[in-house]
């Protein structure tokens, strides 16, 4: 997304809550989210491993999704020797709304 041409004013109506996060195979743009291992899953958690070995033309990518849809992404380039990432989500206050702890090795 650009700054708005001078003369339009910005509004954004209700908040964009982050709603996923997870390794990806490329840039954001590709949309590549990588499938992880279910682990422990409770009512209100979950825990998914990623394991990042093999090759990734396009780097290891970490996305976070704001949105119930993933209106907006942000990303950024992994370091290309990770080799896993766990990522353990809660839910947050909201609707949508989920909270992310990301560990990658």
């Amino acid at each position: 997304m650009q700054s708005p041409q001078p003369g339009w004013k910005t509004f954004v109506g209700s908040p964009l809550y982050l709603s996923g996060a997870a390794p990806a195979d490329g840039p954001p743009e590709r949309l590549g989210i990588l499938r992880g291992e279910d682990g422990k899953r409770t009512k209100s958690t979950w825990t998914q491993k990623y394991s990042l070995g093999g090759q990734y033309p396009e780097g290891k990518w970490l996305r976070c999704d704001y949105g119930v849809m993933g209106e907006v992404s942000l990303a950024m380039r992994l370091p290309d020797e990770v080799k896993e990432c766990t990522v353990v989500g809660k839910k947050g206050a909201h609707a949508g709304e989920n909270e992310f702890q990301v560990t990658c090795n």
